[in-house]
């Protein structure tokens, strides 16, 4: 089953990043020299291996299993765009099952920027000081906007008062609550139009955190032309996307589309570090123009004052997850990225079975189940958060302990009220 995991994780991911790469689907159907790889296995006595292999990669692929993982991962427009560009043979029941996911995400594109400005107005109106913590503009930093998945507006409301109000209002104009996130927040959606994700709390349980989250909100700065609507700037937004990713990953919850995300967020941020390197350059060879003045000034203007890629490690390390968040990273080039990225990271060739096994991580985390781990700020995380399960449930079974407690006194008292007016009634 483990195997089984792991191959079908391989497939849409290959195929995924044929759409992020815009080239051929060679992991699936390259031009292998198979004489050569024939030789190869059987002088290694592994031809039988091989032939068991390759069985699925010729029309027996289960599209049923494979529609159901990349469902839950959130890239069945991606694989519906692997689909078209390679001719890929499947039965017309499940091309038509991801066509349907490709075109929400046609029909989200053209109704979330409208969606959210009614929701940021509404909250400016109302005078409700909230935190964007990610919104549907991700899109954009795709190659193609119909290849980002379906970005909910994510709000954090500074006060948790504000949170019930604002659900209020929500509730006036149409949305309805879609998912409960317990103790922490819900997603709430117009039925087949747009959602937002509302938080009181963040969805962290650890202390360490819980702190960072703290730090980093303080560092949030009003929007241009708003008094109520907050943001971070691009570092702020990059930190809590690799500190995200990392939480989900230690409790299995990571998806495919999280490092689509995380990949190209990091690529434009990268690109736009590099324009200071760039001009340096221009201006040495004497090539520099107005315009890369202008590029960089515009960059700079955006940006906060601070390098913002060297500060990225200092950020992780408040969290401790700063190694971590570096690993998915570089696992997200490894899928999604060229050859000229790849070798951008700088992965040494001995950190390659660290990454098998993140890889396998992500893929075993699917079902629920957690492989070997050997990341030690991985371990350390997971051990945060069960030893914070933990203390919940014994304070739930507290409070339940003390609740059965009031009720068992409150029924004694009501039975010896009764006993005392029938005795007094005689």
């Amino acid at each position: 089953m483990e195997n089984q995991n792991f191959y079908e994780g391989r497939i849409l991911v290959n195929m995924a990043a044929f759409v992020m790469r815009q080239d051929d689907l060679k992991p699936l159907h390259g031009n292998l020299d198979w004489e050569k790889l024939f030789r190869v296995a059987d002088y290694n006595k592994i031809s039988n291996l091989i032939y068991l292999a390759l069985k699925p990669l010729h029309g027996n692929l289960d599209w049923e299993r494979l529609f159901r993982v990349a469902d839950y991962n959130k890239i069945s427009n991606l694989i519906y765009l692997a689909i078209l560009g390679n001719n890929e043979k499947m039965p017309e029941r499940w091309k038509t099952r991801f066509y349907e996911r490709y075109s929400d995400i046609l029909k989200f594109n053209e109704s979330c920027t409208e969606g959210e400005r009614e929701i940021l107005v509404l909250l400016e109106l109302k005078k409700i000081p909230v935190l964007v913590l990610s919104s549907s503009s991700r899109r954009q930093l795709y190659p193609r906007e119909e290849m980002a998945g379906e970005s909910s507006l994510k709000l954090f409301f500074l006060d948790p008062e504000d949170y019930l109000f604002a659900k209020g209002y929500l509730v006036n104009i149409g949305y309805e609550t879609d998912t409960l996130y317990p103790g922490v927040g819900e997603k709430m959606r117009i039925p087949g139009r747009f959602s937002v994700e509302i938080y009181h709390t963040f969805p962290f349980k650890t202390q360490v955190y819980q702190r960072g989250m703290e730090k980093l909100l303080q560092r949030a700065f009003l929007k241009e032309n708003g008094n109520y609507i907050y943001e971070w700037n691009a570092i702020d937004q990059l930190v809590y996307l690799m500190l995200q990713s990392a939480y989900l990953y230690v409790t299995g919850h990571l998806q495919i589309r999280h490092l689509t995300d995380l990949y190209v967020f990091y690529k434009k941020a990268a690109e736009e570090d590099q324009l200071q390197e760039q001009s340096a350059y221009l201006y040495v060879t004497g090539h520099l123009q107005i315009r890369h003045l202008a590029d960089l000034y515009v960059f700079y203007k955006k940006a906060a004052e601070e390098d913002q890629l060297q500060e990225l490690e200092n950020r992780l390390k408040e969290f401790k997850v700063n190694i971590l968040a570096q690993k998915l990273l570089h696992l997200s080039y490894m899928w999604f990225g060229t050859r000229e990225e790849c070798a951008s990271m700088e992965t040494e060739e001995e950190e390659l079975q660290v990454f098998d096994i993140l890889e396998k991580n992500v893929f075993y985390g699917m079902t629920g189940k957690f492989g070997p781990e050997t990341d030690e700020q991985a371990l350390d995380l997971r051990s945060d958060i069960l030893k914070e399960e933990e203390r919940e449930n014994r304070m739930e079974k507290r409070a339940l302990f003390y609740r059965r407690l009031r009720e068992f006194f409150s029924l004694v008292r009501r039975q010896l009220k009764e006993l005392y007016d029938i005795w007094f009634s005689r």
